[in-house]
């Protein structure tokens, strides 16, 4: 993408504003593109980037101050320059679910617990399993194999092995073992 410079007074008032800390220097639009000013008057809006070593989409951008360049969320940067402040213990988020959309409206402020029951792992996924003996009869029950190797002296990977059948001998190492409740 090239990247395209414009003058700064294309836009309407409040369209762009200063990212705190970095006034005069860069600048958050309501659509959530980062721009460098230059002391000449023009701006170039910046090209964003995701880390590899970040699992998710979220944007990031390059800001330089003082010969120090420092990598920032663009959404965090966003919010910043338009006001929208994360209280402690909460996070800023994506509205819509989507991690490139960095506009305004698109932004708000949550608890991490409320971010994670609705970005987690959804309780309808997980399957109850039940902890069988030899001869059939359900000695407890579990709301997932996680929880049933939590509960028992075996590994979630063991868990999962028995309840999927990929064990010859279920029974060698304990007198139980765990099969899907169907």
């Amino acid at each position: 993408m090239i990247n395209k410079i414009y003058k700064t007074d294309n836009e309407p008032a409040g369209f762009w504003r200063d990212i705190p800390g970095y006034e005069g220097m860069y600048q958050a639009s309501i659509e959530g593109n980062i721009r460098k000013v230059y002391k000449n008057g023009r701006a170039r809006i910046l090209s964003t980037f995701t880390k590899r070593n970040v699992n998710n989409k979220s944007r990031f951008i390059d800001l330089t101050k003082d010969g120090h360049k420092r990598q920032v969320f663009v959404h965090h940067a966003v919010a910043a320059a338009f006001g929208i402040v994360a209280p402690e213990g909460y996070v800023i988020y994506h509205k819509d679910g989507c991690l490139t959309n960095n506009a305004v409206y698109n932004l708000a402020p949550i608890t991490r617990k409320q971010l994670s029951s609705m970005c987690g792992k959804r309780q309808e996924s997980r399957l109850p399993v039940l902890k069988v003996d030899k001869d059939g009869n359900v000695l407890d029950t579990y709301g997932s194999i996680t929880e049933a190797a939590k509960d028992s002296a075996f590994c979630v990977q063991a868990v999962w092995n028995r309840v999927y059948g990929k064990v010859k001998h279920p029974f060698r190492t304990a007198d139980y073992t765990f099969v899907l409740d169907k």
